[in-house]
């Protein structure tokens, strides 16, 4: 026989419930009937875009649902979180505690009136394994055997977020707890035998994803010589750039002109610098044409286009230095417009009382 969910006992009669008991059962039934409502809803909406989308509804999955609203709503917007989501309702609305008190009122958690019962389970949990480990690292010393050879290897993981933390924990959590928390974690890392504890550890770590990021290097070419040579676009603000790195000896020629087109030493070095960073300063001629905008601009499109083709060139390693040194990032900023009634983009006239 299925088991009666537990904010209905409050409406028999015959059970007595005492207030916080009873308050909190309301609460229950009214997040319950609240869950049931936008399951409901987000199914019928699954089902009716599965049938926009000519899919099956049976079928129709979540990363079919986000692809949709990708399609349908397409947002540019920074923030990932301001753009159009479709989720389950148990992503969306925070989770809520189950039961933490009898139907006589008594809390089961003795941490219970500590506010943060979770919480503070967890530095309880870390005290007690320091003090195991103190007492079996006594122990071994008495006996005179040697500290353990054997690491605990958290490679490739990370302390989880505040965020991440407080969700877990279904508690609200404040930047100098989250702080308290690491500290003690990384005190209980700090001990030989935090190896025995490994399974504790590792349920407040999380894998670190790292971003593979291929770089599409344009194709080598060869010229009447038999020199190697490749061709690349970028633009920066309003200006365009075209550039053609060759095999050579170092020779630079910008719209018929030496590296002294630009008249200031830092455009000169911004143009350089991945040479430069890969120690290439002498090994190939650079061509380019570039076109609008000025010398700031002229400069930072005819760089990224010469990283460009740079990666033709080079190893994956050497990629990855561009990569890193953020070489191969386009730079979006553009010059922000001036606002009607301002001076400027952020500019305001001066304000006078009278």
């Amino acid at each position: 026989m299925r088991a009666q969910p537990l904010y209905l006992y409050f409406l028999d009669p015959k059970v007595k419930v005492n207030k916080a008991m009873r308050a909190y059962l309301e609460r229950a039934q009214a997040h319950n009937m609240f869950m049931k409502q936008q399951t409901s809803e987000f199914e019928i909406g699954r089902r009716h875009l599965a049938n926009m989308m000519g899919e099956d509804p049976e079928t129709f999955t979540q990363e079919d649902i986000d692809r949709s609203i990708q399609y349908l709503l397409p947002s540019n917007l920074f923030q990932r979180s301001s753009r159009p989501i479709m989720r389950p309702p148990e992503e969306v609305f925070p989770q809520q505690k189950e039961a933490q008190f009898g139907l006589d009122g008594r809390p089961f958690h003795p941490l219970f009136y500590t506010g943060k019962p979770n919480y503070y389970q967890i530095l309880h949990d870390i005290r007690d394994w320091t003090l195991q480990l103190n007492v079996l690292e006594d122990e071994r010393v008495r006996k005179g055997r040697a500290p353990p050879d054997k690491k605990l290897n958290l490679s490739g993981t990370q302390w989880m977020t505040k965020d991440e933390l407080a969700t877990l924990l279904v508690e609200k959590m404040t930047p100098h707890m989250y702080r308290r928390f690491i500290l003690s974690m990384e005190r209980l890392l700090l001990h030989p035998y935090v190896y025995r504890v490994e399974e504790f550890v590792r349920k407040y770590r999380k894998a670190l994803i790292e971003e593979v990021i291929e770089i599409q290097a344009p194709a080598l070419k060869k010229d009447e010589a038999g020199r190697s040579y490749t061709e690349a676009y970028a633009n920066r603000k309003t200006c365009h750039a075209w550039v053609t790195l060759k095999d050579g000896t170092g020779k630079v020629d910008i719209n018929g002109q030496d590296i002294l087109f630009f008249p200031r030493a830092s455009d000169r070095l911004q143009i350089m610098f991945p040479l430069q960073l890969l120690d290439r300063m002498f090994q190939f001629d650079i061509s380019a044409k570039v076109e609008y905008g000025g010398y700031s601009g002229k400069s930072g499109a005819i760089r990224e286009a010469l990283t460009k083709c740079l990666t033709a060139f080079v190893s994956k390693e050497e990629v990855e230095i561009l990569r890193h040194a953020g070489l191969l990032t386009h730079d979006k900023r553009v010059k922000e417009r001036k606002k009607v009634g301002f001076r400027g983009a952020r500019a305001k006239p001066t304000w006078r009382k009278r």
